[in-house]
């Protein structure tokens, strides 16, 4: 398809929901006729959420443009949604997807469909063990959420080390003991509190077990030119580009064709056999 552009083929509705206590941001990008399906976006976090955003948004277009309607939205305490960062965790970002699928649920008797990124992909996991969706499509998810949380902290050290900010901190565990010890931190614009490491320990990559046939894949992103891998057990690999989209200048537009053509002809296929099955 070559470079995917930015242009939305409708226009497109923004508003707030209500999670928890918060109001939590969303967007719906229509597709130009009756959808074939419906697909939430869980994004990323932290930073990586706004280093990501106009792949998201670009995913988000391309989706809509080939038939899906796709809803994606700020967890609380991100981007445009309510709420302090530092009073949340992974337990309160899971309700913020449930909310959002629930509305985007209702009314609608055609497939549901999940898409998540890296930290969203390690909740998508979650809502769709609990099967709130016919077919889910994670990129790049973590193996836990303390291993996606220690590989932030790795790039803060990285980064104290490179500004001369590091001080007395000689290590990642010096931040980890910090946090252990109820002391909040300062992570790439954002205050990691005692509450969010505790709760990272309770959520690992949850997928479903052999008896669900529904559709789903985790898509590996590869940055050493591997060729695209079919979904045999339910695994892929896509190579992009390095560094990856969510790690480098958000103004530099990512050429992400591949993964994107990948993903949707997923997606294609999973419609169909919801289709097939009645």
């Amino acid at each position: 398809m070559g470079l995917h552009r930015m242009a939305p083929p409708c226009p497109e509705q923004q508003g707030f929901l209500d999670s928890g206590a918060s109001r939590i941001y969303w967007v719906r990008h229509p597709s130009p006729g009756p959808p074939k399906a419906r697909v939430v976006l869980a994004g990323p976090f932290g930073l990586e959420r706004e280093t990501s955003y106009i792949t998201w948004v670009r995913w988000a277009r391309t989706l809509a443009s080939r038939g899906f309607e796709c809803i994606h939205f700020d967890f609380a305490g991100h981007g445009e949604s309510e709420g302090s960062f530092e009073d949340l965790s992974l337990s309160d970002w899971s309700s913020d997807l449930s909310t959002v699928v629930a509305r985007a649920a209702q009314g609608f008797d055609g497939p549901l469909l999940l898409c998540g990124l890296r930290f969203g992909a390690l909740l998508a996991a979650r809502e769709f063990r609990n099967r709130r969706a016919w077919a889910m499509l994670l990129w790049d998810p973590p193996a836990d959420a303390r291993a996606m949380l220690s590989e932030v902290l790795r790039r803060k050290l990285a980064s104290d080390v490179f500004e001369g900010t590091l001080g007395e901190r000689g290590s990642r565990e010096t931040y980890v003991l910090e946090l252990e010890a109820g002391r909040p931190v300062e992570v790439e614009g954002f205050r990691w509190s005692h509450r969010l490491w505790c709760d990272a320990a309770r959520w690992s990559l949850d997928l479903p077990g052999p008896s669900d046939d529904r559709f789903w894949v985790v898509v590996r992103l590869d940055g050493h030119g591997r060729r695209t891998c079919t979904e045999r057990d339910h695994t892929a690999v896509v190579s992009i580009a390095r560094p990856a989209f969510w790690g480098h200048d958000p103004l530099v537009l990512a050429q992400v064709s591949e993964l994107f053509d990948h993903g949707a002809a997923f997606l294609e296929r999973a419609v169909e056999a919801w289709r097939r099955r009645g």
